[in-house]
């Protein structure tokens, strides 16, 4: 789950783990939740791994109405060329706070293998509104470790 204010930016990435280069495999997502509540990516599409690191990137509207919080969810299914697990983990949930000083918090990933690579699924955001302290956030993680700030 990420907690996120409106007006955010929320980047997914789907890392290539193993070997480099590896290139084809295409993971279908979904994003469920109300339309009206994020832009810049579709309700529904693919990813095709290019790189060793392919993102999306979705936009969280900021609607200015206090207390309305809400949350979308982005859903990953079914994979082209390697394997998704596990599948009981396959979702982030992004809730939306109307507060710029929300919490942040990482605890959802999807690994996508085949016998010689994997692509980890992880989180960043980025947004001037969102500050800790006034300070603006660094989220960075490890594969198989924590998300710290």
């Amino acid at each position: 789950m990420i907690s996120v204010a409106e007006g955010a930016v929320v980047k997914i990435c789907l890392m290539m783990n193993g070997v480099g280069g590896v290139i084809g495999v295409n993971v279908s997502y979904s994003i469920t939740g109300d339309a009206d509540d994020y832009s810049g990516l579709a309700s529904s599409g693919n990813i095709i791994i290019t790189t060793d690191l392919s993102c999306i990137t979705i936009n969280i509207t900021n609607d200015s109405v206090i207390e309305n919080n809400e949350s979308i969810s982005v859903r990953f299914e079914l994979v082209t060329g390697a394997t998704l697990s596990p599948t009981t983990n396959d979702t982030i949930v992004i809730n939306i706070m109307d507060n710029t000083t929300v919490s942040v918090s990482v605890d959802s990933s999807v690994t996508v293998y085949d016998n010689s690579s994997s692509v980890e699924l992880c989180a960043t955001l980025s947004n001037d509104n969102i500050t800790f302290d006034g300070v603006s956030p660094t989220l960075s993680a490890t594969p198989g470790g924590n998300a710290t700030l």
